[in-house]
């Protein structure tokens, strides 16, 4: 298993951009990958986001991933990376994952 560090975003709005923070589409363009991970829960599966810089994942697909906060060391979930997505191709996932899922960044 693979361990990310990251920084949350807060809830992001796939179809806006919008997030705590900033709008991701504005803000970071074209030139980011968006992971998509899946937690797996009792109640059936719950999608996360993640942001890295370049056109290319970190992650493989199937690839397990423990991802912990850069501020707190605080674990966030574990996951596997399930799809990706590069810059507002990330609108497209809306069908599968749904409007508004929590994000990370690893910038």
């Amino acid at each position: 298993m693979t361990t990310n560090y990251g920084a949350s975003l807060g809830t992001v709005n796939l179809k806006t951009g919008s997030s705590k923070y900033f709008n991701i589409y504005d803000t970071w363009g074209e030139d980011t990958t968006y992971e998509i991970y899946e937690i797996k829960k009792i109640n059936g599966s719950q999608y996360k986001i993640f942001a890295t810089s370049g056109t290319t994942p970190l992650r493989k697909l199937g690839e397990k991933v423990h991802d912990i906060s850069l501020q707190g060391r605080r674990r966030f979930f574990n996951g596997v990376m399930v799809d990706y997505a590069v810059g507002s191709n990330l609108k497209k996932l809306v069908e599968k994952y749904g409007t508004r899922l929590t994000g990370y960044t690893y910038k």
